[in-house]
């Protein structure tokens, strides 16, 4: 027998709030996010008797007319399609899923739901839509480096541009994590880092400079040696996640009205890039990008993407 709401309409959102809640973080977001942009369409709140009716009584026709209406939204543009900005094919897979999730937990609890309004076959991710790495140009990094006048904000993309650090493992960072090595060199260390193992990166000066002045501040507050470095200003102090670590960089590339669309990871590109237009080779650069192979390292050299620096262009017989 199919149980009814009879207990209230809060019911249905608050067994949502439960089946989130013991999702780890990035999880929880996306089906925040994902469901809030449903009941957008549907023009429901679950917290009424009729958003719940709505929700439940929703249509099959009605869930692909929400997943054909978020296709034709604006995203973020794939890296090499740059005259499509549509959202993606796995974003749309991704939502379909977590949807449809949404619809099993709600019928497995006997509400009122005749067919899961996303039943039918998610929607194909399409080739070449992943956003290949590329590098901020060599001449705009300092630029970059100047826009953020929180200590904060500063340090977090020098280390990330003069360590190569993944966002994960920048904002992992404790406050003791910055050392000097007996031989005068500062390096941090790592403890998040791909390979799940620790690691130690060296940076240079200037980079420690701006990580230690960042260090006092947080000193200053009252933090210790085990707190994490990078915390949030405006949450209570809590641990500043990898996503707020992507929303500041894009915040701060914005200014710089660059052409390209850019991504904390081609951070890493222009330090891999960097490193071999110095003049050091693939090995010494695998060592210090702690990449699992010299192979690895070419793909993140982005030097000759342009037209105008291929080789081929003084080739001759």
């Amino acid at each position: 027998m199919q149980l009814q709401v009879v207990q209230g309409p809060e019911n249905l959102s608050i067994d949502f709030e439960r089946f989130i809640a013991v999702r780890n973080k990035d999880a929880k977001e996306a089906y925040n996010r994902t469901l809030g942009r449903w009941l957008m369409f549907l023009d429901a709140d679950l917290r009424t008797m009729e958003g719940s009716r709505a929700f439940c009584d929703a249509s099959l026709v009605e869930g692909q007319g929400y997943i054909k209406k978020r296709s034709e939204e604006k995203g973020q543009i794939p890296r090499d399609c740059l005259s499509d900005d549509r959202t993606s094919g796995a974003t749309l897979r991704k939502e379909h899923v977590l949807l449809k999730k949404l619809y099993s937990h709600a019928m497995s609890f006997g509400y009122p739901i005749k067919m899961n309004p996303f039943s039918f076959p998610p929607p194909s991710v399409e080739r070449n839509q992943k956003r290949v790495p590329d590098m901020v140009p060599f001449d705009k990094i300092q630029k970059l480096l100047d826009i953020p006048t929180l200590p904060r904000d500063k340090a977090l993309l020098t280390i990330m541009v003069a360590g190569g650090l993944r966002p994960g493992e920048a904002v992992s960072l404790k406050v003791g994590d910055l050392k000097r090595h007996e031989a005068g060199v500062y390096y941090l260390v790592l403890r998040a880092t791909k390979n799940k193992k620790d690691a130690m990166q060296a940076i240079p000066d200037w980079a420690a400079m701006t990580v230690e002045a960042l260090i006092r501040e947080r000193r200053r507050s009252g933090a210790t040696r085990e707190d994490y470095l990078f915390v949030s200003q405006d949450r209570g102090g809590i641990h500043l996640h990898r996503r707020s670590c992507w929303a500041l960089f894009k915040k701060y590339v914005s200014e710089m009205n660059l052409k390209t669309v850019h991504s904390p990871r081609d951070l890493r590109c222009t330090y891999v890039s960097k490193l071999l237009n110095d003049g050091f080779n693939h090995s010494e650069v695998k060592e210090c990008s702690r990449h699992s192979s010299v192979q690895m390292v070419e793909k993140y050299d982005k030097r000759r993407k342009l037209i105008q620096k291929s080789p081929a262009k003084n080739l001759s017989f």
